[in-house]
């Protein structure tokens, strides 16, 4: 028999790990996978396969880091083109600005996740509503501040 050029050889172990993936996937024990495909022992065929997904792994969290980095420009150039008409008070700008800013920090994980421990004593239905709808640091303040939002009413 003809000895496999080196090409050869390779294209075909890749096979052999292709198929061994295959039927670990399906749930196939490591002796039969061994025994189908001629591993020496299910030993070599498990340390096979886990070297083959370990590779895998890699490669896909290397295209998920090209992908982010990707993504990531594309936000900062969105950012970047609506930043002047955000900063000159363009409303329809400034949410287009403030929706790839938030999705451009999820993105880098900017966004952590914060626990707010709060008692409210003495305060309205009425004033705790106007408070939820606030964005405002100083506006929600102000509403406890002055008595609530009915206090010049």
């Amino acid at each position: 028999m003809a000895k496999l050029t080196r090409a050869a050889q390779r294209a075909k172990t890749a096979e052999r790990r292709k198929k061994a993936v295959q039927l670990r996937l399906a749930g196939v024990d490591w002796q039969t996978i061994a025994d189908q495909l001629g591993y020496a022992s299910k030993r070599a065929a498990c340390y096979d396969i886990t070297r083959v997904m370990r590779q895998q792994q890699k490669e896909l969290a290397e295209s998920l880091d090209e992908l982010r980095e990707t993504q990531s420009l594309r936000y900062e150039r969105v950012m970047a083109a609506f930043f002047g008409k955000t900063v000159k008070g363009d409303a329809a700008s400034a949410g287009v600005y403030l929706r790839a800013m938030q999705q451009y920090e999820r993105l880098k994980g900017l966004q952590a996740a914060q626990q707010v421990d709060a008692t409210v004593v003495g305060t309205t239905l009425a004033e705790l509503l106007a408070l939820a709808d606030t964005s405002d640091v100083e506006d929600a303040a102000a509403l406890f501040d002055d008595g609530g939002p009915d206090a010049g009413a």
